[in-house]
């Protein structure tokens, strides 16, 4: 997969994350360890160049037909189990199908270890 694509698809799923998450009128990870969100139809978010998080639309408000057709000319469904990590200004997608080769565990299993207690 090209960058530009897997770009799109991490910046993508942030907008998933980060709309529920406003939709809410919360900021993300400061929430439960993990919870669900609410992306609306025909919206979304982006990164921008400093790793930003940026939401596009609302639940009023939806991304017009010309962006519709841009976005899915150029974007890619995701499949389950994909994770959108953020460190630092750097945004990173991991798809749960490589954990699942390598362990035989999904990656919603993994991702129920991974937050320290304190």
């Amino acid at each position: 997969m090209s960058f530009s694509k897997s770009a799109l698809i991490a910046a993508g799923l942030t907008v998933a994350v980060a709309t529920g998450a406003y939709a809410q009128g919360s900021t993300l990870g400061a929430g439960p360890e993990s919870s669900e969100v609410n992306l609306f139809d025909r919206t979304g978010f982006y990164t921008d160049s400093t790793g930003k998080v940026m939401i596009l639309g609302s639940k009023t408000k939806k991304v017009n037909a010309k962006g519709h057709a841009l976005i899915m000319k150029h974007g890619k469904k995701l499949p389950p189990h994909t994770m959108i990590y953020r460190v630092g200004n750097d945004v990173y997608m991991l798809e749960g199908k490589a954990l699942e080769a390598d362990t035989k565990q999904t990656l919603t299993d993994h991702a129920r270890g991974w937050i320290d207690s304190n």
